[in-house]
């Protein structure tokens, strides 16, 4: 448990249900001993540097007086708060993972303060190109933060409008986890429904794509982007939404066009499926029901490779098929690099999304449902089973190709080309 003691400007508290919000302006000396001892964990994005943070290190800049008349200042959820005279007593613990303290809004504010009370205390921060980097050199340097401000005082008359959040009967008898998570959460989701708040971090912080997480390996699992922001390279609406392709196996009237033509949709269709096959426990954790659903995250990474196997042997397949060429398809013109779509794996030739989306998702078509759980019909590996089986399927790509003028998004988005894909494999697999 970490307990502080800082002086505050003014302060109300306004309380609704369990929930008591407390707000104040805090003396940039005060908030800096506030932020040394809390991260961005309640929020479901990470800040970087762009043009907000721009906008508001020149207002600490040029008129450091009228910041706190300038800004929202941030929301800190805090695990109790009790004010006294001229100062507050906070104390912060995390409840558990999905409902730490920390920062829950206001992001861009405590990165631009982050690095204005770094450079102002003489540390270089050019290469602290992420929050993670510019928080753990504060962190390093906080002390000597900390004294250039008491020495520097004067010059730097700035106050933080903060907002603390907190559960005004987390001691109590009375004291609801789960409703105290349920309500954590709207609030989080809530305070950040911005445009550049993905619906994927959401989700994520919500705990409906722990299951999907936990499901893949790990050097896998550490490129995807959970969180906006935090680092990673795959869009986890990209992963989770493959998972549509076994649910189909539950619900057999999914779209799964739906995956490449909106990901949107696909995403929402996603999560409300996997929300209706689970629950919250008696701590609040979200926690799959359905077996089926389980194992059906433990299919995508296969689908990854499934994916990846068909663009990197693409131009060798459809040059197999007599009177084909790769080269007249015009997909070599692109400017776009011939990488692989999730690990960004260096390939011959570029292979668009929307030509090896209807294979990919006809392979539900290999799988079956055997003692509540979606395995693979064959007991060879499915991308042997599409290198045995690769001038019929091939054959049948290229016939639809030419139905949809050799156009990938065409094909991509056309239904027609996911339903007779499926009749292919179907039948092949017979």
């Amino acid at each position: 448990m970490i307990l502080l003691d800082i002086p505050h400007i003014s302060a109300a508290t306004h309380t609704a249900g369990m929930f008591s919000q407390t707000h104040t302006f805090l003396p940039i000396h005060g908030f800096a001993q506030v932020l040394a001892h809390i991260n961005i964990d309640p929020n479901p994005r990470e800040p970087k540097a762009n043009s907000i943070v721009t906008e508001i290190l020149n207002a600490l800049e040029r008129t450091p007086s009228l910041y706190s008349t300038l800004t929202k200042g941030c929301v800190i959820v805090c695990e109790s708060l009790a004010l006294a005279n001229r100062s507050i007593s906070l104390s912060f613990e995390t409840f558990d993972a999905t409902t730490p303290c920390g920062i829950l809004d206001g992001g861009h504010n405590c990165y631009a303060l982050c690095k204005f009370l770094l450079n102002k205390s003489g540390f270089c921060t050019k290469k602290a190109k992420t929050w993670s980097a510019l928080k753990s050199l504060f962190n390093a340097n906080v002390d000597a933060i900390l004294e250039f401000l008491e020495i520097s005082a004067d010059e730097f008359p700035i106050c933080v409008p903060v907002t603390f959040l907190y559960c005004n009967n987390r001691r109590s008898e009375g004291f609801n986890p789960t409703l105290w998570k349920s309500q954590y959460l709207e609030i989080s989701k809530a305070r950040n429904t911005s445009a550049s708040v993905n619906d994927a971090a959401i989700a994520y912080n919500r705990g409906i794509l722990d299951c999907l997480e936990d499901a893949l390996p790990s050097a896998f699992r550490n490129k995807v982007e959970w969180r906006t922001n935090d680092g990673g390279t795959i869009e986890a609406r990209d992963v989770a939404t493959l998972a549509l392709i076994p649910l189909k196996l539950l619900d057999p009237s999914l779209n799964l066009s739906q995956i490449y033509s909106s990901k949107a949709t696909a995403f929402s269709t996603f999560t409300q499926m996997v929300e209706a096959q689970g629950q919250r426990d008696a701590n609040g954790d979200f926690e799959i029901t359905n077996e089926c659903v389980v194992s059906a995250f433990d299919m995508v990474f296969s689908l990854i490779e499934i994916f990846e196997f068909v663009q990197d042997n693409f131009q060798r397949f459809y040059n197999a098929i007599e009177g084909s060429r790769y080269g007249g398809l015009g997909f070599h013109k692109t400017s776009k690099k011939a990488l692989t779509k999730f690990n960004q794996t260096s390939i011959s030739a570029f292979t668009p999304d929307g030509i090896v989306y209807p294979l990919v998702c006809a392979v539900h078509k290999l799988m079956l449902i055997e003692n509540d759980r979606i395995v693979w019909r064959m007991a060879t590996n499915p991308t042997a089973w599409i290198e045995a089986h690769a001038r019929d399927i091939f054959t049948q790509m290229q016939e639809l190709m030419k139905a949809h003028a050799n156009d990938p998004q065409k094909m991509g988005k056309a239904a027609t080309a996911y339903q007779m894909m499926e009749l292919k494999i179907e039948t092949l697999a017979r």
